[in-house]
């Protein structure tokens, strides 16, 4: 099965799939975990995830679509760079070296 492309998030029904599909892979296919993420049922991201696997051709039982499908999402995500407020985030180093 051929794979679309997620609908941007400025697509009004492209967010709400981002979101939920977004969450369901940070929860690691925990809906009920999603739905309190996204504050909705757990039937209805139950839903929502059924229809985006027929509109996008997403398979979230395949490991290969699991990834793409989290950098295609996580890349246009706010705070993608791994700070949730969406600034710079340093890291230690380890070897002690400066800048």
């Amino acid at each position: 099965m051929a794979r679309n492309r997620v609908p941007s998030s400025g697509d009004r029904l492209g967010t709400a799939y981002r979101a939920t599909l977004l969450s369901c892979l940070r929860d690691f296919g925990d809906v009920r975990a999603a739905g309190a993420e996204l504050t909705l049922h757990e039937d209805t991201v139950r839903k929502r995830i059924r229809r985006a696997q027929e509109l996008f051709g997403v398979a979230l039982a395949n490991p290969t679509h699991r990834l793409l499908l989290g950098l295609e999402l996580g890349v246009a995500a706010p705070g993608a760079g791994g700070d949730p407020e969406g600034g710079e985030r340093e890291f230690d180093d380890p070897q002690g070296s400066s800048r």
